[in-house]
């Protein structure tokens, strides 16, 4: 091959591996940008989602059937538990309380360890209601 058609071909090949360059970094450009805006987006999401999260907690807590509702009242105590008073009640679940963390849930004959998603004191009052 002479020299001119040699310098023609790298040429040649000089042009297309540029046109090839360039299409490469308009794409990754074109790509960073979708990924900016789906970070963007998954940004946006996680924000609404947290921000649901937060209001639905609120709302499980106002919903949370507990003693704490009814503790100032003495006969809605002795109405849900049998207990004359919260104070009895509470002095009750004092003495019980050592064993507390050792009670299980039973299915049949199988032993399931509780869920401690309410407190012990709440544990004992859904039991006597």
């Amino acid at each position: 091959m002479d020299c001119k058609n040699w310098q023609r071909c790298w040429t040649t090949i000089q042009k297309l591996l540029h046109k090839r360059i360039t299409y490469l970094e308009t794409q990754l450009k074109i790509e960073k940008d979708q990924s900016e805006m789906q970070k963007k987006e998954c940004d946006h999401v996680r924000g609404v989602l947290c921000t649901t999260m937060v209001k639905l907690n609120k709302e499980r807590e106002k919903m949370r059937f507990s003693i704490e509702e009814f503790k100032n009242s003495d006969s809605d105590v002795c109405y849900y538990t049998g207990f004359p008073t919260y104070k009895t009640l509470q002095e009750c679940f004092r003495l019980l309380n050592p064993v507390s963390n050792i009670m299980y849930l039973c299915r049949g004959k199988k032993r399931i360890l509780k869920a401690k998603s309410i407190s012990y004191l709440d544990q004992f009052f859904m039991i006597l209601v």
